[in-house]
């Protein structure tokens, strides 16, 4: 599980997740992409990326670099990736979500499967995780 965070709400649900994967023996840690470099995704089979817009449309400030790398065009392909992706954004903002859908956009195009289709979701509302949490638990145990 990796996660794209301002302030916070993107590493929360991803340790709600991380929990929810222990239910059925998947025990993951919860990443930051801002400790990780983006090839770290040619290494796995599976990703589930929770990812906060900031501002207006960008990445989080500390996630820059990794966004960046995974935006490059010479980046390696990842038809190996299966992943999910939970966009949080502010319905305020002009760009709702638009880091998630980049980033959602960006492995789709570099051959990587969505395991479903993303959720872009509000910082407020907590119904639309809870949803997506439970289809994205029944994909990964199915995996595992």
């Amino acid at each position: 599980i990796l996660y794209a965070t301002m302030s916070g709400n993107a590493e929360t649900l991803a340790g709600l997740t991380a929990a929810r994967f222990q239910r059925f023996g998947v025990l993951v840690d919860p990443v930051n992409c801002a400790d990780v470099p983006a090839s770290l995704l040619e290494d796995l089979d599976v990703a589930v990326l929770i990812a906060s817009t900031w501002g207006d449309g960008q990445p989080p400030i500390d996630v820059r670099d990794f966004f960046s790398e995974l935006s490059d065009p010479a980046a390696p392909r990842l038809e190996r990736l299966s992943y999910a992706v939970l966009a949080l954004g502010n319905k305020t903002y002009t760009d709702f979500c638009a880091f998630g859908r980049n980033v959602d956009e960006i492995l789709a195009g570099r051959g990587a499967r969505r395991l479903l289709e993303r959720v872009e979701c509000d910082q407020w509302l907590r119904a639309p995780f809870e949803s997506w949490l439970e289809r994205i638990a029944d994909k990964v145990e199915d995996l595992a």
